[in-house]
C-alpha cells in the first residue's frame, strides 16, 4: 500500500472513529492495539496497513461466504470501505450511485487502491484536467479494478491462482504475495534475479 493509500486510510479511520490520535501524536485503532507514530512523517505500522488490506478482504469476501458479522457490522465494513475508495478518487461526483454500485460489485478495497495509483498518474486521466476521468459509478460498474496497467501482463499465481500482473517480457513462474510473503514476484529470465512489484 502506497503512503498516499495509508495516509486515506488513516485519515477515514479517524472519520469513522475507529481510529484515535493522543497527545503523544500516536494513532491507536480501537480494541486492537496497533499503533502509528507522528515523526515528521507519520509512519504506519505494518499490522495497521494488514487491516486496512483484511478490511479490504472481509469487505470482498462479504456476500461470497457466510460470516459471523451481524448485519450491521458488515454495513459499517462496506461503508468504511467505501469511504476510502471515495476519498482516493480524483472526481467526486454522484456519490449515491456510486454507493448503490459499490454495495453491487462489492469490489476489493486493496485492488481498487492499487489500480487507481496508477490510473490517476496516467496520462489519460491527466489530459484536459480529467476530463477523461470516468464517473465513480462508471468506474465501478465497468470493474476497472481490473485494468491492466500499460506495459504489464496478466500472469497467474503458480502456487494458489491469484491474478496479478507483472511488467511485459518476464520469463518463469511468478509467485503472489500470499504463496511467497512478499510482493507479487516472477522470474525474470533476461534480467535475472526475481523481479518485485
Amino acid at each position: 500500500m502506497s503512503s498516499a493509500s495509508t495516509l486515506l486510510a488513516i485519515q477515514v479511520l479517524l472519520d469513522s472513529g475507529l481510529l484515535i490520535r493522543n497527545e503523544n501524536g500516536e494513532y491507536s485503532l480501537n480494541k486492537k492495539g496497533l499503533s502509528v507514530q507522528d515523526i515528521g512523517q507519520v509512519r504506519v505500522s505494518k499490522e495497521l496497513d494488514k487491516s486496512v488490506q483484511d478490511l479490504g478482504q472481509s469487505v470482498q469476501d462479504i456476500g461470497q461466504s457466510e460470516c459471523n458479522y451481524n448485519k450491521e457490522t458488515l454495513k459499517e465494513k462496506k461503508d468504511i470501505a467505501f469511504g476510502l475508495f471515495w476519498k482516493a478518487y480524483p472526481k467526486r461526483m454522484g456519490k449515491k450511485t456510486a454507493l448503490k454500485a459499490w454495495k453491487k460489485e462489492n469490489p476489493p478495497l486493496d485492488k481498487c487502491l492499487k489500480t487507481l495509483e496508477w490510473q490517476v498518474a496516467s496520462d489519460q486521466w491527466k489530459k484536459d484536467g480529467g476530463q477523461f476521468i470516468p464517473l465513480p459509478a462508471t468506474w465501478i460498474n465497468q470493474g476497472r479494478w481490473e485494468d491492466v496497467r500499460p506495459g504489464y501482463i496478466m500472469v497467474t499465481c503458480s502456487v494458489c491462482g491469484e491474478e496479478g500482473s507483472l511488467p511485459q517480457g518476464y520469463k518463469g513462474v511468478a509467485t503472489c504475495a500470499k504463496c511467497s510473503q512478499g510482493a507479487f514476484k516472477a522470474q525474470i529470465g533476461a534480467m535475472g534475479g526475481d523481479h518485485v512489484l
